[in-house]
């Protein structure tokens, strides 16, 4: 259901030639289209199915394509009987689809991506829930059942959760919202603007204006300071050389006086990590190259002491002392753009 769309198909459905269409958007637009027409039907029809099929591995992947647009742009998304459930389970969906798409470098996703930044962060969109002074005491942390988590972390086995999350969603169900309903719908806004943070800079084709994301778009209350934690471990989770290094190009165009000092240490603690051959992350030598060459453009100060040191610590392997020093230069003769001879005025 990931799979391209013919031409011949797309021009019989009257679809938009400019962009690649994908299988799943359609499936997904016609679950929407049914709840239009006959609304509550996906909930009668649909999700008792899909309840029994919680244990399967891959289906919050499959849950997450089908009723995308159900759960995010119809009224019976954030209504229905056991909805803070689905939407863990649709959390969990959309985190393993996006590193499918990371880890086999393609832009299938892209399309959800899009879709979820445009619809849950829209300034109209009922996932803005009003500020209440008792949610504090009453409400239930969605973070605290997400799947949020490192890449080679251990995630919570569906059914507990599931189990968990429908414990705690007896208390939302109802078309009208409640403290209770309002907190959940700030903490699954947050998480899901956590995941966008996450995978920006593989999705983005401007990554200069994470500023105007983060603020405007997702209108996180700490913006770029609540990019960074997310770009962090993406940093240090991420294992294909080439993602990694188009994350690091990308990083070289924070505006880094923006961020707080917090923020600002754990990004420069990163780089450096990256850019140190060897534990804890062993970076290849392309990554430390480029994680060389972000760190002299976010933070040039110290940047000739810095590389002091690193030669200083090449010293102290002999063995490879010969192979370091072709390689600096090699790459310092590669970097300096050659002169041009000057010509006289006739």
């Amino acid at each position: 259901i990931s799979s391209t769309v013919p031409q011949k198909t797309a021009e019989k459905l009257n679809l938009d030639m400019d962009r690649r269409w994908f299988y799943y958007e359609l499936l997904a637009t016609h679950y929407y289209a049914c709840e239009k027409e006959s609304p509550g039907v996906i909930a009668e029809t649909v999700l008792p199915l899909c309840s029994r099929l919680w244990s399967l591995e891959h289906f919050p992947a499959i849950f997450a394509l089908l009723l995308h647009r159900w759960l995010v742009e119809t009224p019976s998304g954030i209504t229905h009987k056991g909805w803070v459930m689905h939407f863990n389970v649709f959390f969990k969906g959309t985190y393993q689809l996006f590193w499918f798409d990371v880890e086999h470098e393609t832009h299938k996703l892209w399309p959800l991506f899009i879709r979820l930044r445009d619809h849950m962060f829209a300034g109209t969109s009922r996932f803005f829930a009003s500020p209440n002074p008792l949610r504090g005491r009453a409400n239930i942390s969605f973070s605290e059942l997400s799947f949020i988590g490192s890449r080679n972390g251990s995630f919570s086995s569906i059914e507990d959760t599931v189990a968990a999350a429908a414990a705690a969603a007896h208390s939302f169900t109802g078309s009208t919202y409640s403290s209770h309903s309002a907190g959940a719908l700030e903490n699954i806004r947050k998480d899901f603007a956590c995941v966008l943070c996450r995978f920006y800079y593989y999705y983005s084709t401007r990554p200069e204006r994470v500023g105007n994301f983060c603020i405007n778009q997702l209108q996180l209350e700490e913006g770029l300071d609540a990019f960074v934690p997310q770009l962090v471990r993406m940093l240090r989770a991420l294992r294909n050389e080439n993602i990694l290094r188009r994350y690091l190009r990308c990083s070289a165009q924070l505006p880094i006086e923006s961020l707080s000092i917090s923020s600002t240490n754990k990004l420069y603690a990163t780089l450096n990590e990256l850019q140190l051959p060897g534990a804890p992350l062993h970076p290849t030598a392309k990554i430390t190259e480029q994680a060389e060459a972000t760190m002299n453009q976010l933070f040039p100060q110290g940047r000739w002491t810095r590389s002091a040191i690193n030669f200083f610590f090449r010293l102290l392997r002999p063995l490879y002392l010969p192979g370091s020093i072709f390689a600096f230069f090699t790459t310092f003769f590669q970097r300096t753009p050659p002169r041009q001879p000057h010509r006289k005025s006739m």
